[in-house]
């Protein structure tokens, strides 16, 4: 079933509200909300996952978390991705970490020319100096040949009381980042997804929606510049707390297809079971048709607690077929288990466009 979601009012009768409301508690279904036609669909290539790495260093031990993963080239692929070995002293007391691949299945977890550094962490001591860099995205600006790497990532400000913002710096080569600037001087508490424009980039994030004394997770989006300063304030662009009982959006997973036209991955949220169910969705002509089908028992041939989905689809060479990245772990939302099995995985998909594969 599909949800055309556009942050407008959608009314309904009272018996048409209280029967999906019987539906939803009963069988743990999204109400049916409209039958708008979705100009693309996905399929889940049946036996395409694959596994990527688990947790294997001690830095790992307590859980994973966002990752993203970029090809240079056929044999050139990075992964950054973030660990904690104890989920004691919060979110900063983390780390962010990097590995490489030459097919972006088997990944070698250090930095190039550091391997006397004995880890592959790129920022966050983990020793409760809460140092750590959290909900990051990485990018390319091509037109950069020296610091053609981006990164835009939630960290508290050390000269600024500690105060959480979001800010952005640039590496020559993706492991030694550089001129850290702030951005908004607020966190967002949700990975980023970092779309390049033609001048500007556009940033998909995290917003917050009040409706009487309940505040639920949204998507926003803003355009800002270069030189990190805005040219698009944030706004809102998708909610689903109207459509319980997933109400939140945990996150974007973006990324930019053609003509303007994005794919979301988002993971949504039932606050009141603790689940989770990853759905897809495809913003065309800047209106964004959400398709509630739940994508989450494709990705995992197991029951997990969490998984997210990475911006940026990569494509397979194949038309129409790209990889997905992403992490699941055994843990949910509101576990309070002090530490879970986590691992990261990739799956191939196909996007479909008014029955033939998009390129």
């Amino acid at each position: 079933m599909v949800i055309q979601n556009s942050c407008r009012p959608i009314h309904y009768t009272f018996l048409s509200v209280l029967f999906q409301l019987i539906l939803t508690s009963v069988l743990g279904l999204f109400p049916a909300v409209g039958q708008e036609t979705n100009p693309y669909r996905i399929e889940v290539l049946d036996g395409s996952r694959e596994l990527l790495f688990s947790q294997d260093k001690y830095w790992e031990k307590a859980t994973f978390s966002y990752n993203k993963v970029i090809k240079l080239s056929n044999k050139k692929w990075y992964m950054w991705y973030t660990s904690w070995k104890t989920l004691k002293g919060g979110d900063y007391n983390g780390h962010l970490c990097f590995a490489h691949s030459e097919n972006g299945k088997d990944w070698v977890k250090e930095i190039p020319g550091e391997t006397e550094k004995n880890n592959n962490i790129i920022f966050g001591s983990g020793n409760g100096r809460n140092d750590g860099v959290v909900e990051p995205d990485v990018f390319l600006n091509r037109h950069d040949r020296k610091f053609p790497f981006r990164m835009i990532f939630t960290a508290k400000d050390s000269s600024d009381r500690m105060k959480e913002k979001t800010f952005m710096m640039k590496s020559a080569n993706g492991y030694r980042w550089v001129d850290r600037k702030v951005i908004w001087a607020h966190k967002h508490d949700s990975q980023f997804s970092v779309t390049p424009l033609k001048h500007n980039y556009r940033v998909d994030l995290r917003m917050w929606d009040t409706v009487g004394t309940k505040r639920y997770r949204t998507v926003g989006t803003a355009t800002i510049r270069p030189d990190g300063s805005t040219l698009m304030p944030q706004k809102q662009i998708l909610s689903v707390y109207r459509y319980a009982p997933f109400t939140d959006i945990y996150n974007s997973a973006s990324s930019k297809l053609r003509k303007g036209d994005y794919l979301f991955l988002p993971t949504l949220w039932d606050p009141a079971y603790d689940r989770i169910a990853i759905v897809s969705a495809f913003s065309v002509n800047g209106t964004i048709n959400l398709d509630t089908t739940d994508l989450t028992r494709l990705l995992f041939d197991k029951q997990v607690g969490w998984a997210t989905v990475s911006p940026g689809i990569i494509s397979t060479g194949k038309r129409g077929e790209y990889w997905i990245y992403y992490i699941g772990r055994s843990e949910s939302h509101d576990s309070k288990a002090p530490i879970g099995m986590s691992a990261y995985y990739r799956i191939k998909i196909k996007i479909i466009k008014a029955g033939r594969p998009f390129h």
